[in-house]
Protein backbone atom coordinates (compact mmCIF):
# COMPACT_ATOMS: atom_id res chain seq x y z
CA UNK A 1 0.00 0.00 0.00
CA UNK A 2 1.02 3.51 -0.81
CA UNK A 3 0.19 6.78 0.62
CA UNK A 4 -2.41 8.44 -1.48
CA UNK A 5 -0.71 11.68 -1.65
CA UNK A 6 2.46 10.31 -3.23
CA UNK A 7 3.13 10.79 -6.89
CA UNK A 8 4.50 6.96 -8.24
CA UNK A 9 6.42 6.80 -10.97
CA UNK A 10 7.56 3.25 -12.10
CA UNK A 11 11.05 4.40 -14.25
CA UNK A 12 12.45 0.42 -14.42
CA UNK A 13 11.06 -2.95 -14.41
CA UNK A 14 12.59 -6.43 -14.14
CA UNK A 15 12.22 -10.14 -13.78
CA UNK A 16 13.76 -12.86 -14.09
CA UNK A 17 13.50 -17.00 -13.00
CA UNK A 18 16.41 -17.91 -10.89
CA UNK A 19 19.10 -20.01 -12.65
CA UNK A 20 19.46 -22.55 -9.36
CA UNK A 21 16.31 -24.26 -9.17
CA UNK A 22 14.39 -28.22 -8.18
CA UNK A 23 12.97 -30.21 -10.67
CA UNK A 24 12.55 -27.59 -13.17
CA UNK A 25 10.34 -26.21 -11.58
CA UNK A 26 11.21 -22.44 -12.06
CA UNK A 27 11.05 -19.87 -9.59
CA UNK A 28 12.12 -16.24 -9.78
CA UNK A 29 11.67 -12.38 -8.67
CA UNK A 30 10.46 -9.70 -10.07
CA UNK A 31 11.09 -5.62 -9.21
CA UNK A 32 10.26 -2.50 -9.91
CA UNK A 33 12.26 0.63 -9.91
CA UNK A 34 9.88 3.64 -8.39
CA UNK A 35 10.21 7.49 -8.16
CA UNK A 36 8.58 9.01 -5.01
CA UNK A 37 8.48 12.23 -4.75
CA UNK A 38 12.49 12.90 -5.34
CA UNK A 39 13.81 9.58 -4.30
CA UNK A 40 13.99 6.42 -6.37
CA UNK A 41 13.85 3.20 -4.24
CA UNK A 42 14.17 -0.49 -5.97
CA UNK A 43 11.23 -3.22 -4.40
CA UNK A 44 11.87 -6.44 -4.96
CA UNK A 45 9.53 -9.79 -4.70
CA UNK A 46 10.02 -13.34 -5.05
CA UNK A 47 9.63 -16.58 -3.68
CA UNK A 48 12.22 -18.93 -2.40
CA UNK A 49 12.67 -22.73 -3.20
CA UNK A 50 10.12 -24.41 -0.63
CA UNK A 51 11.63 -27.80 -0.77
CA UNK A 52 15.51 -28.07 -1.07
CA UNK A 53 17.41 -25.73 1.36
CA UNK A 54 20.79 -25.67 -1.02
CA UNK A 55 18.73 -24.15 -3.72
CA UNK A 56 17.11 -21.52 -1.78
CA UNK A 57 20.73 -20.58 -0.39
CA UNK A 58 21.40 -20.17 -4.25
CA UNK A 59 18.67 -18.06 -4.61
CA UNK A 60 19.10 -15.94 -2.45
CA UNK A 61 22.65 -15.52 -3.16
CA UNK A 62 21.29 -14.49 -7.01
CA UNK A 63 19.29 -11.95 -5.58
CA UNK A 64 22.09 -10.76 -3.82
CA UNK A 65 24.49 -10.60 -6.85
CA UNK A 66 21.38 -9.36 -9.10
CA UNK A 67 19.35 -6.76 -8.33
CA UNK A 68 19.86 -6.16 -4.71
CA UNK A 69 22.93 -5.25 -5.58
CA UNK A 70 22.04 -1.87 -5.56
CA UNK A 71 23.01 1.40 -3.81
CA UNK A 72 19.33 2.28 -4.12
CA UNK A 73 16.85 1.89 -0.95
CA UNK A 74 16.05 -0.95 -1.71
CA UNK A 75 12.81 -3.59 -0.02
CA UNK A 76 12.81 -7.18 -0.71
CA UNK A 77 9.29 -8.59 0.52
CA UNK A 78 8.37 -12.61 -0.61
CA UNK A 79 8.02 -15.56 0.85
CA UNK A 80 11.54 -17.21 1.21
CA UNK A 81 10.69 -20.26 3.03
CA UNK A 82 13.59 -19.91 5.22
CA UNK A 83 13.12 -19.25 9.38
CA UNK A 84 15.36 -16.54 10.99
CA UNK A 85 17.79 -19.16 11.59
CA UNK A 86 18.52 -20.42 8.34
CA UNK A 87 21.73 -19.70 6.08
CA UNK A 88 19.47 -18.44 3.52
CA UNK A 89 18.24 -15.76 6.00
CA UNK A 90 21.85 -14.79 7.43
CA UNK A 91 22.80 -14.28 3.27
CA UNK A 92 20.49 -11.32 3.97
CA UNK A 93 20.99 -10.39 6.58
CA UNK A 94 24.84 -10.41 6.02
CA UNK A 95 24.34 -8.41 2.64
CA UNK A 96 22.98 -5.30 4.90
CA UNK A 97 19.15 -6.11 4.43
CA UNK A 98 16.93 -5.69 8.27
CA UNK A 99 13.91 -8.20 9.08
CA UNK A 100 11.04 -5.14 9.12
CA UNK A 101 9.59 -7.32 11.71
CA UNK A 102 12.65 -8.41 14.09
CA UNK A 103 13.14 -4.27 14.20
CA UNK A 104 9.09 -3.39 15.08
CA UNK A 105 7.31 -6.35 14.79
CA UNK A 106 4.72 -7.45 18.14
CA UNK A 107 4.96 -11.41 18.84
CA UNK A 108 6.08 -14.18 17.17
CA UNK A 109 5.07 -13.28 13.50
CA UNK A 110 4.42 -16.75 12.58
CA UNK A 111 2.94 -16.46 8.91
CA UNK A 112 2.88 -20.14 7.96
CA UNK A 113 1.09 -22.45 7.30
CA UNK A 114 -3.09 -23.01 6.97
CA UNK A 115 -4.15 -26.05 5.62
CA UNK A 116 -4.25 -26.31 2.09
CA UNK A 117 -7.62 -26.45 1.86
CA UNK A 118 -7.91 -22.87 3.85
CA UNK A 119 -10.74 -24.93 6.30
CA UNK A 120 -8.83 -25.49 9.98
CA UNK A 121 -10.65 -24.32 12.81
CA UNK A 122 -7.71 -23.30 14.58
CA UNK A 123 -4.99 -21.34 13.06
CA UNK A 124 -2.17 -23.41 11.96
CA UNK A 125 0.62 -20.60 11.95
CA UNK A 126 3.88 -21.76 13.18
CA UNK A 127 6.70 -20.75 10.91
CA UNK A 128 8.27 -17.44 10.38
CA UNK A 129 9.00 -17.53 6.77
CA UNK A 130 7.60 -14.57 5.10
CA UNK A 131 9.42 -11.13 4.95
CA UNK A 132 9.87 -7.34 4.45
CA UNK A 133 13.83 -6.89 4.36
CA UNK A 134 14.54 -3.25 3.56
CA UNK A 135 18.67 -1.68 3.47
CA UNK A 136 20.00 1.51 2.40
CA UNK A 137 17.74 4.63 3.52
CA UNK A 138 14.27 2.81 5.28
CA UNK A 139 13.52 3.37 8.73
CA UNK A 140 10.64 0.64 9.88
CA UNK A 141 7.72 2.77 11.55
CA UNK A 142 5.36 -0.28 12.55
CA UNK A 143 4.58 -3.93 11.33
CA UNK A 144 1.87 -6.19 11.62
CA UNK A 145 0.65 -9.62 10.34
CA UNK A 146 -2.74 -9.52 8.12
CA UNK A 147 -4.73 -12.60 7.42
CA UNK A 148 -3.72 -14.69 10.54
CA UNK A 149 -6.97 -13.84 12.95
CA UNK A 150 -10.17 -15.90 13.47
CA UNK A 151 -12.00 -12.43 12.61
CA UNK A 152 -9.99 -12.29 9.19
CA UNK A 153 -11.78 -15.81 8.14
CA UNK A 154 -14.90 -15.54 5.26
CA UNK A 155 -18.27 -15.74 6.23
CA UNK A 156 -18.32 -19.61 4.67
CA UNK A 157 -14.83 -20.18 7.27
CA UNK A 158 -11.91 -19.58 5.00
CA UNK A 159 -8.58 -18.98 6.26
CA UNK A 160 -7.94 -15.88 3.25
CA UNK A 161 -4.91 -17.47 2.27
CA UNK A 162 -2.15 -20.87 3.54
CA UNK A 163 -0.25 -17.69 4.60
CA UNK A 164 -0.23 -14.50 6.89
CA UNK A 165 0.81 -11.51 5.08
CA UNK A 166 3.40 -9.22 6.75
CA UNK A 167 2.27 -5.40 6.16
CA UNK A 168 4.67 -2.69 7.34
CA UNK A 169 4.88 0.98 7.20
CA UNK A 170 8.91 2.19 6.30
CA UNK A 171 9.75 5.87 6.20
CA UNK A 172 12.25 7.12 3.29
CA UNK A 173 15.45 8.74 5.56
CA UNK A 174 16.16 10.70 2.38
CA UNK A 175 13.20 12.73 2.11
Amino acid sequence: MIRKDHQLKVIKKQESNFTANFNGILQGWSSIDVQMDRQVFRMINTHLDPLNPTIRNAQALELMNGPANSILPLIITGDLNAPPNSLAYRIFIDNGFHDVWSEVGKGSGLTCCQGSDLLNTLSTLIRRIDYILYKNGWRPEKAELIGESESDRTNTGLWPSDHAGVWARLENEGE
